[in-house]
């Protein structure tokens, strides 16, 4: 950006012009330092785009891994805290009798 917008538009060293790629890379854009011609706006552009490529694509890799993981895990009806009473237990209605209670 040092080399592309130069100086007269706010890139006055290559420090400067690290600092905004740092800033539009975490997306964060405080808008100090914005680019003027249209090479300086591309640039800008892709720089924005590969942010949110890095922000999102590992994202959602990381998501649907869960996922699938959380997925293929079998289920544990078992699993209670070693700590907590045991769960009172119920006779279990059958349906007839349920019918039958009804009016």
């Amino acid at each position: 950006m040092y080399v592309v917008e130069g100086p007269e538009n706010g890139y006055t060293s290559i420090p400067v012009a690290m600092y905004w790629a740092t800033v539009t890379m975490t997306t964060v854009g405080y808008g100090d330092i914005t680019p003027h011609t249209n090479l300086g706006k591309a640039i800008a552009s892709f720089m924005m785009l590969l942010g949110w490529g890095i922000l999102a694509v590992p994202t959602g890799i990381v998501t649907a891994e869960m996922t699938m993981r959380h997925r293929a895990a079998p289920a544990r009806p078992d699993r209670r805290c070693p700590t907590a009473p045991a769960p009172a237990t119920r006779p279990r209605r059958s349906s007839a009798r349920i019918a039958a209670a009804l009016p």
